[in-house]
């Protein structure tokens, strides 16, 4: 009698046992084919739109590449000349550096890709120096700055000696024997070595005034000109007169016959206002 309730209790126990184990099995089978649903949903829904946008910027962000390769592009819209590095005249050195930094202002282009669209503009000798150059410049494991660039480059094409003779240049400018417009071209040229000296529009038009003619230079003047705009047309149609009272002897002050008519309109207006 107690074997066989005994035999009875291994039955029951075994059948308890099977029991909870199925149920345990049955709520994983459950729980795994519902998490599969979730994804499988998830995958085919879109996005939502604050997310996406959230997301975009992260991923252009992490490429580097096609930020580059977009900068480069929009530099090169604008024709940029390239460099050889002759180092027959310096200024052109300094000219070509400075029409580069004109594109960047005009392109809005960032500081860390400035330096790639420049280098992509050097042929010649110039490429190869920079290649050279570049490995030697310290950067503490970060990549070449522009301002690096910048300082290697005036360094070795426009040093601090040169600069000082063009600033000297541009201080003993006098137009003398030039006409007013290669004058102007002079002027022009060697006021970018001393900015600090034409640094307002007052500062560039007496500067200008100070190198014209003795003679121009007394009735430009007088005539307290405010804009450096102002000077530089009243300097150009008073040196044509002059030019051409010395060529044919016409002192009737009336000037070329191509400035003739705007000139006698402008001495009946001014006998007209005496008049009154």
């Amino acid at each position: 009698m107690a074997q066989v309730d005994e035999k009875a209790m291994e039955a029951r126990i075994s059948e308890v046992v099977a029991s909870s184990l199925m149920g345990k099995l049955q709520e994983l089978i459950r729980s795994a084919m519902v998490e599969q649903t979730a994804q499988t949903q998830a995958q085919e829904e879109p996005m939502p739109l604050e997310q996406l946008q959230q997301t975009r910027p992260q991923n252009r962000d992490m490429q580097g590449l096609s930020l580059e390769a977009k900068h480069l592009r929009d530099f090169r819209k604008y024709d940029p000349r390239s460099f050889d590095g002759s180092l027959g005249d310096p200024t052109k050195a300094k000219m070509w550096l400075s029409s580069i930094e004109t594109i960047f202002r005009f392109m809005r282009c960032p500081e860390e890709h400035k330096l790639q669209c420049t280098v992509f503009m050097l042929i010649g000798n110039v490429e190869i120096w920079w290649c050279s150059v570049e490995k030697m410049i310290d950067t503490g494991g970060k990549l070449t700055t522009w301002e690096q660039f910048k300082e290697r480059f005036y360094e070795k094409y426009f040093s601090a000696n040169t600069r000082y003779n063009k600033q000297a240049e541009f201080l003993n400018l006098k137009q003398g024997v030039m006409s007013m417009e290669k004058y102007e071209q002079e002027f022009d040229k060697l006021s970018h070595f001393t900015p600090e000296l034409v640094a307002t529009e007052a500062a560039r038009t007496e500067r200008f005034i100070q190198g014209l003619r003795s003679g121009l230079r007394g009735m430009v003047h007088a005539l307290d000109l405010k804009t450096y705009v102002a000077v530089l047309r009243t300097a150009v149609r008073i040196d044509a007169d002059s030019r051409w009272e010395r060529m044919t002897g016409d002192r009737s002050g009336l000037g070329p016959p191509q400035v003739r008519k705007g000139k006698q309109t402008r001495r009946l207006l001014n006998l007209s206002k005496r008049n009154l």
